[in-house]
């Protein structure tokens, strides 16, 4: 029997009832039973140092870069912090990154997901992250973003309430999932 598809899930935001923590459990809930979508908390992944890096990878890094290689495909939940990614996302992109050609996310599929209380959403934000995902490697899914505006009409206390946007969250997962099945299937065929 084939292992799980296994989906690892950074956020972009920690704070409490965060509108993309919502997102990423919504995405845990509506998987289906053979896919783990697993969160890593980014908050303990010093800032990048070359200097770090030389003398070996700080535990946290080694935790996230292991967590990335590990996983089938990757999931990102951004708010948009002035037009951009926040600091903590983009630090743990940096560091998972390192070692190319053969880094943790070379060729990995990735979907954005990203809510915000304001009416454009996380355009600009996931823009940003489409960009530096590309550069590093990584492979965003067609079909697999979600930018929910006004979000507060869909997300309360950190639970994502619309049916709507919970169909939506679903219908992004399995795009992943069929990606991430895809990806498998062409590594296997490789060896």
């Amino acid at each position: 029997m084939e292992s799980p598809v296994r989906i690892v899930a950074l956020a972009g935001s920690y704070r409490s009832n965060s509108l993309n923590q919502a997102l990423l459990a919504a995405a845990a809930e509506e998987a289906p039973a053979h896919v783990e979508v697993a969160p890593f908390d980014l908050r303990d992944v010093p800032l990048y140092d070359g200097d770090l890096e030389v003398a070996g990878d700080p535990e946290p890094v080694r935790a996230l870069k292991d967590a990335v290689r590990g996983a089938d495909a990757v999931l990102i939940a951004t708010p948009e912090y002035n037009s951009s990614i926040p600091a903590v996302l983009k630090n743990g992109i940096d560091w998972a990154s390192r070692g190319r050609p053969d880094a943790a996310t070379s060729g990995k599929p990735v979907a954005m997901f990203g809510a915000s209380g304001g009416r454009s959403g996380t355009r600009r934000a996931q823009e940003h992250l489409a960009l530096v995902l590309s550069r590093i490697g990584m492979e965003p899914v067609a079909g697999a973003h979600l930018q929910v505006a006004s979000a507060g009409a869909y997300i309360e206390d950190g639970i994502v309430t619309s049916d709507v946007l919970r169909a939506e969250v679903r219908n992004a997962v399995e795009t992943l999932i069929s990606a991430a099945e895809a990806r498998r299937a062409d590594l296997a065929e490789a060896v």
